[in-house]
């Protein structure tokens, strides 16, 4: 295959293009390219779900050190299944701390038709409140729980054990 092309290239002055790649896609090499883009892609992709994964394990363990204490304006991401995250932060105001959650689930992780629902949940919170977050999973399996409350000059963010509620 690369000979026929080199002898085209040596042949003409004026290389048509075209006759090229018509070469290339007979002999296959475009196809395994593409093939191998493809591969290229969905690795790094994974690779990318992977940093989030380790991200949020990392973030989690640092709420849970520090009694799930959240700082005002910093974010924490907790793992609420394999393919559902939430990301809470808060901010103070006049009439109350605004605490506000970005709930993310996946569906077809890794493949082709990969979506996701996103769903943003807001609240003021004053002290002793709470906020209850519920994620349902698969037909069977128990829904997954996130609780934020505010505790006198923070904010506690945990997941619950599906038995808590």
């Amino acid at each position: 295959m690369a000979e026929s092309v080199a002898k085209l290239i040596r042949g003409q002055t004026t290389v048509k293009v075209e006759k090229a790649i018509e070469l290339l896609v007979r002999a296959g090499s475009v196809a395994s390219v593409r093939e191998d883009i493809t591969r290229f892609i969905k690795a790094a992709s994974l690779a990318g779900i992977l940093m989030v994964v380790l991200a949020t394990t990392v973030f989690a363990q640092n709420a849970t050190q520090l009694d799930n204490a959240l700082p005002e304006g910093q974010g924490v991401v907790t793992a609420l299944s394999a393919n559902s995250t939430a990301i809470t932060y808060w901010v103070s105001a006049s009439d109350g701390w605004h605490v506000v959650t970005t709930v993310d689930t996946v569906f077809g992780l890794g493949s082709d038709a990969e979506s996701h629902a996103v769903v943003r949940f807001s609240a003021v919170l004053l002290p002793g409140q709470c906020q209850l977050i519920s994620v349902p999973g698969t037909i069977g399996e128990p829904q997954q729980v996130l609780r934020i409350r505010r505790r006198g000059d923070h904010i506690e963010v945990l997941r619950l054990p599906a038995s808590s509620v």
